[in-house]
């Protein structure tokens, strides 16, 4: 399983590069993954487990968020 983890030092490098890479300065909306564009997952995209997370991060943080 250490095989599959991290550095510090290697975790953030996509971080760094999305941060100060002038090529990256108006882009928005992308995912990242060692510093390369990626697509977006099929889970991350459904608006029905984002709702089911906010919640139970509202509950589990005792945070709710309030209606602008």
């Amino acid at each position: 399983m250490w095989l599959l983890l991290q550095s510090p030092y290697e975790g953030c490098q996509t971080v760094l590069y999305c941060t100060v890479s002038e090529e990256l300065h108006d882009t928005t909306g992308r995912f990242y993954a060692n510093c390369a564009e990626e697509l977006w997952s099929k889970v991350s995209l459904d608006d029905t487990a984002a709702l089911k997370l906010w919640n139970i991060s509202e509950v589990l943080t005792g945070i709710k968020a309030t209606a602008q």
